[in-house]
Protein backbone atom coordinates (compact mmCIF):
# COMPACT_ATOMS: atom_id res chain seq x y z
CA UNK A 1 0.00 0.00 0.00
CA UNK A 2 0.94 2.97 -0.95
CA UNK A 3 0.40 6.66 1.25
CA UNK A 4 -2.95 8.01 0.52
CA UNK A 5 -3.85 4.83 -1.52
CA UNK A 6 -6.60 3.79 1.25
CA UNK A 7 -8.47 5.88 3.37
CA UNK A 8 -6.72 4.66 6.31
CA UNK A 9 -3.67 5.72 4.99
CA UNK A 10 -4.80 9.51 4.09
CA UNK A 11 -7.10 9.21 1.18
CA UNK A 12 -10.22 11.35 1.46
CA UNK A 13 -8.52 12.61 4.78
CA UNK A 14 -8.53 9.83 6.16
CA UNK A 15 -12.18 10.26 6.85
CA UNK A 16 -14.77 7.45 6.46
CA UNK A 17 -18.53 8.27 5.77
CA UNK A 18 -17.70 11.54 4.01
CA UNK A 19 -17.10 13.30 0.14
CA UNK A 20 -19.09 10.32 -1.28
CA UNK A 21 -17.55 7.64 0.55
CA UNK A 22 -19.31 5.00 2.66
CA UNK A 23 -18.97 3.97 5.81
CA UNK A 24 -16.56 1.25 6.41
CA UNK A 25 -18.08 -2.12 5.45
CA UNK A 26 -17.81 -6.10 4.38
CA UNK A 27 -17.53 -5.96 0.77
CA UNK A 28 -17.12 -8.60 -1.65
CA UNK A 29 -15.36 -9.40 -5.08
CA UNK A 30 -14.31 -12.20 -7.20
CA UNK A 31 -11.65 -12.71 -4.68
CA UNK A 32 -13.09 -12.93 -1.66
CA UNK A 33 -14.75 -10.62 1.06
CA UNK A 34 -12.57 -7.36 1.89
CA UNK A 35 -13.24 -4.50 4.07
CA UNK A 36 -13.57 -1.43 2.34
CA UNK A 37 -16.06 1.06 1.08
CA UNK A 38 -18.24 2.31 -1.48
CA UNK A 39 -18.09 5.27 -3.44
CA UNK A 40 -21.00 6.81 -5.21
CA UNK A 41 -22.50 3.39 -5.20
CA UNK A 42 -19.62 1.79 -6.73
CA UNK A 43 -16.28 0.05 -4.43
CA UNK A 44 -14.57 3.17 -3.14
CA UNK A 45 -11.40 1.70 -1.20
CA UNK A 46 -9.89 -1.90 -0.39
CA UNK A 47 -8.99 -1.33 3.36
CA UNK A 48 -7.85 -4.76 4.23
CA UNK A 49 -6.59 -8.00 2.68
CA UNK A 50 -9.06 -10.89 1.92
CA UNK A 51 -10.97 -13.25 3.56
CA UNK A 52 -12.05 -16.92 3.03
CA UNK A 53 -15.62 -15.98 4.39
CA UNK A 54 -17.96 -13.14 5.35
CA UNK A 55 -18.24 -14.00 8.60
CA UNK A 56 -14.32 -13.91 9.16
CA UNK A 57 -14.70 -10.29 7.67
CA UNK A 58 -17.58 -9.28 9.77
CA UNK A 59 -15.42 -10.16 12.60
CA UNK A 60 -12.28 -8.38 11.65
CA UNK A 61 -14.64 -5.44 10.94
CA UNK A 62 -15.32 -5.39 14.41
CA UNK A 63 -11.67 -5.49 15.79
CA UNK A 64 -11.00 -2.21 13.06
CA UNK A 65 -8.02 -1.85 12.83
CA UNK A 66 -6.27 -4.28 14.13
CA UNK A 67 -8.46 -6.91 12.74
CA UNK A 68 -7.98 -5.72 9.14
CA UNK A 69 -4.31 -5.97 9.29
CA UNK A 70 -4.18 -9.81 8.86
CA UNK A 71 -2.24 -11.22 5.83
CA UNK A 72 -4.04 -13.13 2.72
CA UNK A 73 -6.45 -15.53 4.48
CA UNK A 74 -7.54 -17.62 1.20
Amino acid sequence: MFPGETIMSGANGGEFGTRGYSELKVMQSAAGFYLGTEYQGMPGSRESSYFRSEEEAEAALTTWPDGACVGLRL
